[in-house]
C-alpha cells in the first residue's frame, strides 16, 4: 500500500504542477525539482480558500511518505485517494469552465 500511495502522491504533485501552468503562478525552486509543500504554497497564496483542503491531502498523503513501523490503515490510505481525486475531478471542472478553448488551433 505505501508503495502505491507513493505513486499516488507524485501524481498530485503532477496535478498541482497542471494548475500551477493553468494559473500562471510561479515556484521558487526549479520547476522540474519542486515538489509537493512548494506546490500547494503557491497555490494556497493565490487561492486562499484551497488552503484546508489542500493541507488536508498532504497530511494525508504524507502519513505513507517514510516508514514509521506502524502498521498501514487501508481506510487512510482510501481517504488521501478520494481527497486527490475530488481535488483532481474539481480542478479539471475549474479549467473546463473557466478556459475557452480554440474552436480551430491551426
Amino acid at each position: 500500500i505505501v508503495k502505491e500511495m507513493v505513486i499516488v502522491r507524485r501524481t498530485f504533485e503532477h496535478i498541482l504542477k497542471i494548475e500551477i501552468t493553468f494559473r500562471e503562478l510561479g515556484v521558487q525552486k526549479e520547476y522540474s525539482t519542486v515538489r509537493l509543500g512548494n506546490l500547494a504554497k503557491s497555490i494556497k497564496q493565490s487561492v486562499p480558500e484551497k488552503k484546508n483542503l489542500l493541507n488536508s491531502i498532504i497530511r494525508n498523503l504524507n502519513e505513507f511518505l517514510h516508514d514509521t513501523g506502524k502498521p498501514v490503515e487501508l481506510d487512510k490510505a482510501k481517504i488521501a485517494v478520494v481527497l486527490a481525486w475530488l481535488y483532481t475531478k474539481f480542478l479539471l471542472e475549474e479549467i473546463r469552465s473557466g478556459y475557452e478553448f480554440p474552436s480551430n488551433p491551426n
